[in-house]
């Protein structure tokens, strides 16, 4: 058995101030003090009569004397047992040599040698011609080691023993076979040896075989191999030459190896090293990615890494507190696998998933699972704006498929402020016209996009062209421009403007927005068309007669003449329109009747009903509370037209613009025809790698997507993608990024006028939840972060191979040796040598132990 390193090393006391009049060097010496014991009693012993042959002459002398009393004999005895206390006294003080004395031990020495020749002189007077040998050599012995104390005799040049340090890695990594093969080579080292010690380490390190019991399991949780290295380089007592064997996987989960190997090989410490596999089999979670904030019910991925020391096959399990939220079989290789794991939370706000591996072949159950946390979100937020009721009930049911919150409203109860917008992910427009937005709605919903939100705007008879989008807020973020491509023939259009110039239109500004309406109306016809500006107070007159639209700046100059005047009476200006239509040969003949006030009566609903069967429709808009509203619908229901209330004169401009193109069928194309793809990026989209991949035909899947019946005629901006083409290569569905917003443009419908047959298609909840998720409002920064190495785990687990790079640089930099013999960590290079070792203490101590033999035998000659 080794022994302890506290047990092989004294204490050495040097005192450096001392309170005592005299200090020592070697204050345990004086235990030799002890030897007075023994003296005592070989003075004190009285031996037994036995005959003695002495010469007769030492006889006749003796006779001659008188016979000493008891009481002189007892002084006698007290006079040599002093002498022999005082030769011991100075001995042991030589000893222990004194530190504060100048003259220190060597003077005691002299005074001893001297008091034992005096009396080695006095005791051979006495005894002459006496000569016994065995006091004379006691005697002689005595004084012999005495004078060769004073000389200061020192042994010195000695090899210096090579003292072993077994370093054993005892952390929870490496195989409990290694373990026992580790201890099986410290066993055939040791073997007949004293000088050694065994040191186990893993987070903490501790003297194997001492009083200290192995720590509990938790401490085999890390492996230090700086803190190892460092005990096991202040072992070794300082008359040794240390030598370190490292039997490790050289895997260092804390702690700086590098500086402590640095250390060792500064104080001149050779490391040699044997290294030790790691557990086998072994099946760990290596790493678990997945984001770190989710949507409820909206897919995700996770994906997992899993390591293997071996070709294995069990279950991938992921869990949370609800239950198991995907099992699948896997089979890994030998090393590094990845896992893909498709999953989908229902509840949160936060959720703890678990990812396990189990019925693998396997040695380590605490790394078999990892937990990572995962932020659930509400779905994300759809507001769909439409603009007749249920509409759009199947697209709402698409979306709400699609795991997102689908509010509807009709396009009154739109927010007009961006707090309002603020909560929603993306506002979808289905069919709504410019005309049933307020101009501040339009501005708010355009700076929605530009500051991130996403817009879906979906066609139909009153959007894009038709819905009088042209010029307007809503499509300057559009990625169409709302404006026919001319590419389908139409029959011409005759349309007549009656507009009420009346005193209470100069109100407000009514005259000027009713100028710009008209302006804008005419813009949007063509020189097929036939168009005609009528004037009324309690007078008509024709702004601009009934003729073709050849000179457009003639006409809108023309209409720049209107100015407000008189009261109103409105029957003789329909008359006059309806008799200049009904000479016309257009085959669309339309009148566009404008007032703000209540007209003269007539037989309005009998003018009506004429002037519907002459085949010509009649619209009417209502501008303004004092308005004849009832009249109006009324005209415009007997008319087979459409009727208009604007509450003011600013939306004056767009619904004129949306009946003009209603009137005209400008801007629709109603054929049968299948969606194609079509790749036609602009300079500002190609590096949005996202949303192209969101858009894309494959993201789509138009697999066995029916035909559409129709769409509204736009034309793709410059920088914005168009994703799918319709008929003659128009753009039916286009995207592009807006600001910080993306905005999407679909040109047909969702109800049963263009895609009767999309409603029933199993792609259709598909196609359109990936439309609006295209669009969603980008995620706040830092949540789609993916969760990397959440461990459950200490790193001591996360298994790697055995560094043998690591265990070899080690050794070849502190001069030991890599995978030694157990009987070669006994031989190491230049171990050194012993300093000189003073021997006038041993000299002393012999001289202090030979003085109680002497007394014994010089005692029967002194009677």
């Amino acid at each position: 058995m080794a022994r302890r390193a506290s047990d092989r090393m004294a204490a050495r006391f040097v005192p450096q101030h001392s309170p005592y009049p005299m200090a020592f060097a070697h204050p345990e010496a004086w235990l030799w003090a002890l030897l007075a014991l023994p003296l005592l009693l070989a003075h004190l012993w009285t031996p037994r009569p036995r005959i003695v042959h002495v010469p007769a002459a030492f006889l006749w002398r003796e006779a001659l004397g008188s016979e000493p009393s008891r009481l002189w004999r007892l002084g006698r005895r007290c006079v040599w047992l002093g002498v022999d206390g005082i030769a011991l006294l100075f001995t042991v003080a030589a000893v222990a040599e004194p530190a504060t004395w100048s003259t220190g031990w060597k003077a005691l020495a002299a005074a001893a040698l001297g008091v034992v020749a005096a009396q080695t002189i006095a005791v051979l007077r006495r005894i002459a011609p006496l000569r016994p040998p065995l006091w004379l050599a006691l005697r002689g012995a005595m004084l012999l080691a005495l004078a060769a104390a004073l000389t200061g005799p020192t042994i010195g040049g000695l090899a210096r023993p090579v003292y072993a340090v077994f370093l054993i890695d005892h952390s929870a990594s490496i195989a409990p076979q290694a373990q026992e093969a580790a201890r099986h080579f410290v066993a055939r080292a040791v073997a007949g040896r004293n000088h050694w010690a065994e040191v186990r380490f893993a987070e903490k390190s501790w003297l194997a075989r001492s009083e200290e019991s192995d720590p509990p399991a938790t401490s085999r949780q890390a492996t230090d191999l700086e803190a190892a290295l460092a005990m096991g380089s202040r072992i070794a007592p300082p008359t040794c030459a240390p030598h370190i064997v490292l039997l490790s996987d050289g895997i260092a989960t804390q702690g700086d190896g590098e500086a402590a190997v640095e250390a060792a090989r500064r104080a001149g410490i050779p490391i040699s090293t044997v290294p030790l596999a790691s557990c086998d089999p072994e099946v760990y979670v290596a790493e678990v990615q997945m984001p770190s904030i989710v949507r409820e019910r909206e897919p995700f991925e996770a994906l997992v890494a899993i390591r293997s020391t071996r070709e294995e096959e069990g279950e991938l399990e992921v869990a949370s507190a609800s239950g198991v939220l995907s099992r699948q079989r896997v089979r890994v290789p030998q090393g590094e696998h990845w896992q893909k794991v498709p999953l989908r939370l229902d509840a949160g706000p936060e959720a703890t998933l678990s990812v396990r591996v189990r019925g693998f072949g396997d040695t380590l159950a605490e790394n078999n699972a990892q937990d990572a946390a995962v932020t659930v979100l509400p779905p994300r937020r759809a507001l769909l704006v439409e603009s007749r009721a249920e509409s759009s009930r199947r697209l709402v049911k698409a979306l709400r498929n699609g795991n997102l919150a689908v509010e509807v409203r009709n396009a009154a109860d739109l927010p007009e402020t961006l707090a309002g917008l603020a909560p929603c992910d993306a506002v979808a427009l289905v069919n709504i016209p410019a005309a049933a937005l307020t101009p501040r709605q339009m501005a708010n919903l355009a700076a929605y996009v530009r500051g991130g939100g996403g817009l879906v705007a979906i066609g139909g008879d009153q959007a894009f062209v038709p819905g009088g989008y042209r010029n307007t807020a809503l499509e300057a973020v559009l990625p169409v421009e709302s404006e026919p491509t001319r590419k389908t023939p139409r029959s011409g259009l005759a349309i007549v403007f009656v507009v009420d110039r009346s005193q209470s239109m100069e109100d407000g500004g009514a005259i000027d927005l009713a100028r710009d309406a008209v302006r804008r109306a005419a813009e949007l016809l063509g020189p097929e068309d036939h168009v005609g500006v009528l004037a009324f107070d309690e007078h008509s007159r024709w702004v601009s007669p009934i003729e073709p639209l050849a000179d457009k700046a003639r006409l809108l100059e023309r209409i720049g003449s209107i100015t407000a005047g008189g009261r109103t009476d409105m029957a003789p200006a329909l008359q006059k329109a309806y008799l200049a239509l009904r000479e016309s040969f257009a085959t669309e003949k339309h009148i566009v009747v404008l007032t703000d006030g209540i007209s003269h009566p007539a037989d309005f609903e009998a003018l009506a009903e004429q002037i519907a069967g002459d085949g010509i429709t009649l619209s009417t808009v209502a501008l303004g509370r004092e308005a004849s509203r009832p009249l109006l619908e009324d005209m415009a229901r007997l008319g087979k037209g459409r009727a208009y209330v604007c509450e003011s004169p600013q939306a004056v401009p767009s619904v004129l613009t949306l009946e003009t193109a209603r009137a005209s069928r400008l801007g629709v194309r109603e054929e049968p025809f299948f969606p194609s793809p079509a790749d036609r990026p602009g300079p500002e989209s190609r590096g949005d790698q996202d949303a192209v991949g969101r858009f894309s035909p494959a993201g789509l899947n138009l697999t066995g997507a029916p035909a559409l019946l129709g769409y509204a005629q736009t034309r793709l901006k410059p920088g914005a993608v168009m994703t799918l083409a319709a008929a003659g290569g128009d753009p039916l569905l286009a995207w592009w990024r807006c600001g910080e917003g993306v905005c999407a443009a679909f040109t047909a419908d969702v109800e049963n006028r263009w895609a009767a047959a999309w409603l029933v298609w199993p792609g259709f909840d598909r196609f359109w939840t990936s439309v609006v998720h295209g669009v969603l409002r980008r995620e706040r920064e830092g949540t789609v972060v993916l969760n990397r190495f959440f461990f459950s785990f200490p790193d001591e687990f996360r298994l790697r191979p055995t560094d043998h790079g690591l265990l070899q640089r080690m050794a070849a930099r502190t001069g030991g040796t890599y995978q030694p013999d157990p009987e070669s960590v006994w031989s190491v290079p230049n171990p050194g040598v012993l300093p000189p070792t003073p021997l006038h203490g041993w000299l002393l101590v012999l001289a202090a132990i030979l003085l109680v033999p002497d007394a014994a035998a010089r005692r029967p000659l002194l009677g």
